[in-house]
């Protein structure tokens, strides 16, 4: 995962492979803030980032609907993909269940 180092602002500064102990904070390579950051200020960067977040979409339906059809199995899939499957799945379950913030016609792509 890579590391990040922060202004006194809280703000994103710099990206580290590796951290340096009480200076860096580890967060998850799909984290929206080190996106935005890695976007920097280039439209191009910008739009391409959130086709890939649209892309995500389509390729979690394409997963989902193979495991329905059977051409896969859940448990085919690596530990960490299966992790990642389940807590995007459990997540948009609690959105549209408790706070309606995702309708049934924007469920899947």
């Amino acid at each position: 995962m890579p590391h990040v180092m922060r202004d006194t602002q809280g703000h994103i500064v710099a990206v580290l492979h590796r951290g340096k102990e009480g200076q860096t904070e580890e967060l998850p390579a799909d984290d929206p803030e080190l996106l935005m950051f890695i976007a920097g200020d280039s439209p191009e960067r910008a739009k391409f980032l959130r086709a890939d977040l649209g892309f995500i979409r389509v390729l979690e339906d394409l997963i989902e609907t193979l495991i329905e059809k059977r051409v896969i199995l859940l448990t085919d899939l690596p530990h960490e993909a299966q992790t990642k499957i389940l807590s995007r799945e459990r997540l948009r379950d609690t959105l549209r269940n408790s706070h309606g913030l995702i309708g049934e016609e924007s469920d899947s792509i």
